[in-house]
């Protein structure tokens, strides 16, 4: 097994971690039924995506929308902001 010839600095550990920082999920407002929603997604509400219907009804996906809706933006920062503190992935509460 391959050990280290010299002690990693604090310096080099923190430039290595740079990159490891989860970024803010993207929300964008539809322009037609001014709900959030990612870009480059289906709009869940109405089923469309670029100007086409894509899903039937209005309540394709129910009950994914509704567990996304439970949870709001602040928690997921929170969420966010305890895996940067911690180093880990901390399950949702």
């Amino acid at each position: 097994m391959a050990v280290p010839k010299h002690k990693v600095t604090r310096s080099k550990r923190g430039m290595r971690r740079a990159h490891d920082a989860i970024g803010t999920t993207a929300y964008i407002e539809d322009k037609d039924s001014g709900e959030l929603r990612r870009p480059h997604h289906i709009d869940l509400k109405t089923g469309m995506y670029r100007g086409r219907q894509i899903l039937d009804g209005q309540d394709a996906y129910a009950g994914r929308r509704a567990a996304t809706a439970a949870r709001s933006l602040t928690e997921k920062a929170l969420h966010q902001t305890r895996c940067r503190a911690f180093r880990i992935c901390m399950p949702r509460l």
